[in-house]
């Protein structure tokens, strides 16, 4: 291991970039001498619920890193049906087995989410104020635990990626995990899985016995000392369900704000992502240039600063971007940006307006760096693959991305399908037939095909007006 530091920053840079790595923790399988899919432990994650909740993109970039409302329904081979692409004429109808409703079926939904047993000894009371009051807050500062924990295993190397994770999302970091492991292997090491309870935690460590796992007992709680404060009945169930959304959305900042205090440079990542290359170098450089960097739903300078979200957050411990998370932290409990009060909602509303003018230079890292299921070109993309931009964007059915994310997949399993095409494409080794083309079509039932059919058309559109030269982004400006 050698490190690269700048500053006041420091990213760990894999030895070599053929370097050996450790056994993947799943088992491709070979059919008919190409590769149909990786073996995925784990159950799927869907119901009617999640798929109403996430009808959106801003939704659906909220509701991945949830440690409470994901239920575990269908079989394994239900999962593997939707998830592994067994079958494109299948998948309509097997859409519809994974979309199992779970609406009043009580508690069930916290046992299989890691809360069960927390209705004793709380505030039984039913709450009773206005809908725009909440009951579920972080509170200010750090996540209590977290840095001493991260201090104790990490060594001299300031550096630290973290995720949330509970049984039923294991699938993608499973899925993320074996893409580091093949083409980052060095960073394993620095990754903490965060979780709400030591059985999660056990179950994750039997299956990654080297992933680093912290109990997040304050998580826990939060959700315990507030659990009888929902009305029982399925509007009470639906309200707790969404300000655990909100609880969680909110906790990466606090997360990320305790460990630049300590000192770390950070990197916070939602569990739907395949890392197609090694991240240091992406992470080292943008660090040269900006305080902090997040992601975005797709596009490049303007549109992609328009479309940022936080499902990606890389952060180096300078003095501004530590009092920008400290305020970013504290706005938790306000009730600006039209009331939608979410992390995402500051940070388009808030950080992103002033431009870098005072404070924490923000950058956004554009679908060149992160794509996604909304911005990955499609097999005919780029009518030159010699264009500049049909390089940057990888041209026929490729991209130059180093992250992969399940942006623009609203249903876990599909989601599920295009991350297992992702990995298998760009991450492990390719098969006897070489590298399988990504079948969007076998994910079209459970993802954004509108949004993605009106950013391809833009697009080719820029295409065209350019000559076929690529310099459609130069139109859009950079940031």
């Amino acid at each position: 291991m050698r490190t690269a530091a700048e500053g006041s920053f420091v990213v760990p840079m894999s030895a070599s970039s053929h370097a050996e790595t450790a056994p993947l923790l799943t088992r491709v399988t070979e059919v008919d001498g190409d590769r149909a899919g990786a073996s995925i432990e784990g159950r799927a994650a869907g119901s009617s619920w999640f798929a109403r909740v996430a009808n959106s993109r801003v939704a659906a970039a909220m509701t991945l890193l949830l440690l409470a409302l994901v239920a575990c329904l269908g079989s394994g081979s239900q999962l593997k049906t939707a998830a592994l692409g067994s079958g494109r004429g299948n998948h309509h109808g097997d859409h519809q087995v994974h979309h199992s409703s779970i609406e009043g079926r009580g508690s069930g939904w916290k046992r299989r989410a890691g809360f069960a047993g927390l209705d004793s000894n709380v505030d039984t009371r039913v709450h009773t104020a206005s809908t725009h009051q909440t009951i579920l807050h972080n509170a200010p500062g750090p996540i209590p635990g977290l840095v001493d924990h991260v201090d104790a295993v990490s060594g001299a190397t300031k550096f630290r990626l973290v995720s949330f994770c509970n049984r039923a999302y294991w699938p993608f970091l499973h899925v993320a995990m074996q893409s580091t492991r093949s083409v980052a292997p060095d960073v394993v090491p620095y990754w903490t899985v965060i979780v709400a309870d030591e059985g999660t935690a056990e179950f994750i460590r039997d299956k990654a016995p080297d992933l680093d796992v912290f109990v997040d007992d304050d998580l826990r709680d939060i959700v315990g000392r507030n659990a009888g404060r929902f009305a029982g009945d399925s509007e009470g169930t639906r309200k707790e369900r969404k300000e655990l959304r909100r609880l969680m959305s909110w906790r990466r900042i606090h997360a990320v704000h305790g460990l630049l205090q300590a000192g770390y440079t950070t990197v916070f990542l939602e569990p739907d992502v395949v890392f197609a290359r090694d991240p240091t170098k992406v992470f080292q450089d943008v660090l040269t240039r900006a305080d902090v960097a997040t992601g975005s739903d797709y596009g490049v300078g303007k549109e992609a600063r328009a479309l940022a979200n936080a499902k990606v957050l890389v952060a180096k411990p300078t003095a501004a971007a530590k009092t920008l998370f400290e305020e970013w932290q504290g706005a938790e409990g306000s009730n600006t940006h039209g009331g939608a009060n979410t992390e995402r909602a500051y940070l388009l509303g808030s950080i992103l307006r002033r431009k870098g003018k005072s404070g924490a230079v923000v950058e956004v890292l554009d679908e060149t760096k992160v794509a996604s299921y909304l911005s990955h070109p499609p097999p005919d993309d780029s009518p030159d693959d010699s264009s500049v931009d049909g390089a940057r964007l990888g041209g026929r059915g490729t991209t130059d991305a180093v992250m992969i994310t399940g942006g623009g997949c609203d249903d876990v399993n599909y989601k599920l399908n295009w991350l297992n095409q992702a990995v298998l494409r760009y991450a492990l080794p390719p098969g006897p037939g070489g590298r399988r083309a990504l079948d969007f079509e076998a994910v079209e039932p459970g993802c954004d095909v509108k949004t993605r059919d009106e950013v391809m058309k833009r697009r080719a559109r820029g295409y065209r007006k350019a000559g076929g030269e690529g310099k459609h982004h130069g139109r859009r400006g950079h940031q």
